[in-house]
């Protein structure tokens, strides 16, 4: 478990001003490839939390998710013209991040340095 932030979270961070825009604008089809982008790193972030990389489990299977993972992802997935998909998945973001913070913390309880 990585006690840096990951990478896909910075790189979420950059990609919501360009998302944004575009909502902003009301340029929902060219929102639609940055959206795709930012959805397949949440899964690949979703399941490197889990220390899997079979993204075909399926999301409920997982032990550490955010709640009603698979309807939201679901939501967000079918809807990426739709600026309520990308207001929620900026949250299920935020929920992974501090699923991360919360996993470095147990494993460094586990593991203390001397």
């Amino acid at each position: 478990m990585p006690t840096s932030r990951h990478e896909l979270l910075t790189r979420f961070d950059q990609q919501k001003p360009e998302i944004q825009q575009l909502f902003d604008t009301r340029k929902f089809k060219e929102a639609i490839e940055p959206m795709t982008e930012a959805v397949q790193s949440f899964k690949v972030l979703l399941y490197e939390l889990n220390q899997t990389n079979d993204l075909t489990t399926d999301m409920d299977g997982l032990l550490i998710k955010p709640i009603n993972i698979k309807e939201r992802f679901d939501y967000v997935e079918d809807n990426l013209k739709q600026y309520h998909a990308y207001l929620q998945l900026i949250t299920l973001y935020e929920e992974v991040e501090k699923l991360y913070a919360k996993e470095a913390i147990k494993q460094a309880m586990k593991n203390p340095s001397p």
